[in-house]
């Protein structure tokens, strides 16, 4: 299942239970099994919000995330409030229901009884993640196969199982068995030593062989006078064994020790893969906020500013402002599609060919003045613009990635321009970008459209380049998908119209317009989780 990420507040916990109760629903589980896992993770959650975010005055999300495997529905509840391990607070003494409930110490019967609801239940810090896993067994117990040539003879040992709560199958030969557990995966195979058409070691060593079945943990079943070929078993790769006529007591605690190991090694794996997603995130937001620019160029008479909220997860949006002589300034925004370390990685390449290739285009056309104490020399004369390296760069761009990245279906929607920084000209290509705004005096008196062509999609596409001119007192604002598309509770759009009121309402500097678009901005989610980043740039012309 997709995961589910809410803001840690207590009215949206009902999201919580109902993700909760579908993911139990999908996975099969009882209606009494599914209702002790629905309350040990609301109360889990509760305590999230109540004591890790609202009594800290911290705010932040919890990402409840259902992983359904043949055995088990595994939840992960991850947030990122301050450190506090449910498993490391026992029941309360008798005595402390005597004090009030604001004196009583944070997790207490409630938390206790939550972990003892469900399977398995396991806590672990990331850096600045809290992580609650829980576990619910589709068998009550677990499912086992057992391999015997004499279904008689299984019986015993099937039938006493059953009696403990397992879900046990029995076959007379390894080839069903090898088809069973291609069709099914069982948490543990008992092998008969008397095994049809083959000893019970070479059925091991083509266990083992096979990726697919080579974790699952097998019991030798022998009788007194075969321990020496059971030990030999146990060489090739069983994990214990026992003797019949069996012990029940043997029987019991040999079958519930090699499950608990099993579904140990199961939740480090899924440790390690919640570990390595946000491993993922960290370094993926590394990796973007190392390709957004440091520092905003300046020119006398212009006044830039840009502001960056990330989202959750990563995404490939992208911003870039840069010289390109002294009169003239490159301006870029994106957006990759899709998300993850992918869209990140593609993202920087995007970004890096935009900016090399027109970079190396003004290049050929001299060499700029440059104090090097100082930075740029900037001579208020007026020089063309070099229309043709806009193009081009967006043009070698989209068949660049064409060429060499066709099969990852990666495109970019782009806002690409310079502006002369003396006679107020813009020239840009709008590629499938949201619409950026021009205004003045609050009052919206252009907007910049996209075009028909994304880069990345089509070698022949082709990108048309649009002119204007930003006078004085005008404005350029150029916004992500971010803000446009930001959503309130009841899933209403923040939209474009929204914007150009903020714009119209007062007069403000590139700065303090940023912050006052981003103010309205939250108040409309009201709570709601960013999905995408939030990427502004306003470039005003000075009276």
């Amino acid at each position: 299942m997709q995961p589910l990420i809410v803001p840690g507040k207590l009215e949206f916990l009902d999201e919580i239970r109902k993700y909760m109760m579908q993911a139990a629903k999908e996975a099969g589980l009882e209606k009494a099994r599914a209702y002790k896992l629905s309350l040990a993770v609301d109360e889990i959650a509760t305590n999230i919000i109540n004591y890790g975010y609202q009594a800290s005055g911290l705010k932040g999300s919890i990402t409840a995330e259902a992983i359904i495997d043949e055995h088990a529905l595994t939840v992960t509840l991850d947030d990122t409030s301050g450190h506090f391990d449910p498993t490391l607070r026992p029941p309360p003494a008798p005595e402390a229901f005597d004090k009030p409930l604001e004196d009583r110490q944070i997790g207490g019967w409630g938390v206790y009884l939550a972990i003892q609801n469900v399977d398995e239940f396991y806590y672990h810090r990331f850096q600045d993640h809290n992580l609650n896993i829980f576990i619910m067994y589709k068998a009550t117990h677990g499912e086992l196969l057992m391999i015997d040539p004499s279904i008689n003879s299984c019986k015993p040992v099937s039938e006493y199982l059953i009696s403990l709560g397992y879900v046990v199958t029995c076959t007379e030969s390894w080839q069903n068995a090898l088809v069973l557990m291609k069709q099914h995966k069982y948490e543990l195979v008992l092998v008969d030593l008397q095994v049809k058409d083959t000893s019970a070691e070479d059925f091991i060593k083509a266990m083992k062989a096979d990726n697919a079945l080579r974790s699952t943990p097998i019991i030798i079943v022998a009788n007194q006078g075969q321990i020496e070929e059971a030990e030999k078993c146990i060489e090739a790769g069983a994990e214990d064994y026992i003797l019949l006529p069996f012990r029940p007591v043997v029987l019991e605690a040999r079958v519930r020790s090699i499950l608990e190991r099993q579904r140990v090694r199961m939740v480090e794996h899924s440790i390690k893969n919640t570990l390595n997603m946000n491993r993922e995130l960290q370094i993926g937001r590394l990796i973007q906020l190392s390709f957004l620019p440091e520092k905003l160029p300046q020119f006398p008479g212009w006044e830039i500013a840009a502001k960056f909220e990330p989202a959750g997860e990563i995404t490939g949006d992208f911003y870039d402002t840069f010289l390109l002589s002294d009169n003239h300034l490159g301006l870029v925004m994106g957006d990759v599609n899709g998300s993850g370390i992918t869209s990140v990685l593609f993202m920087a390449i995007f970004r890096s060919l935009l900016r090399a290739y027109i970079q190396q285009a003004y290049s050929n056309h001299g060499d700029d003045q440059y104090d090097t104490k100082n930075g740029p020399v900037v001579q208020l004369v007026s020089a063309p613009v070099n229309i043709s390296a806009l193009k081009n760069a967006i043009q070698l761009t989209n068949k660049y990635i064409i060429a060499n990245h066709n099969t990852k279906k990666i495109a970019a929607m782009i806002f690409f321009g310079i502006i002369d920084i003396v006679s107020g000209m813009l020239f840009y290509i709008n590629a499938g970008y949201q619409p950026a705004l021009i205004f003045s005096q609050g009052e919206v008196r252009e907007t910049l459209l996209a075009g028909d062509s994304v880069v990345g999609n089509d070698p022949d596409a082709d990108f048309e380049i649009q002119q204007t001119r930003l006078d004085p007192g005008d404005t350029l604002l150029i916004y992500s998908n971010g803000v446009s598309e930001a959503k309130s509770p009841g899933e209403g759009l923040f939209g474009m119209e929204r914007i150009i009121r903020i714009v119209n309402q007062v007069t403000l500097l590139p700065e303090a317009l940023l912050n006052n678009i981003a103010t309205d901005l939250h108040t409309h989610m009201a709570g709601t989780v960013q999905s995408n980043d939030v990427m502004m740039l306003a470039i005003e012309h000075l009276n």
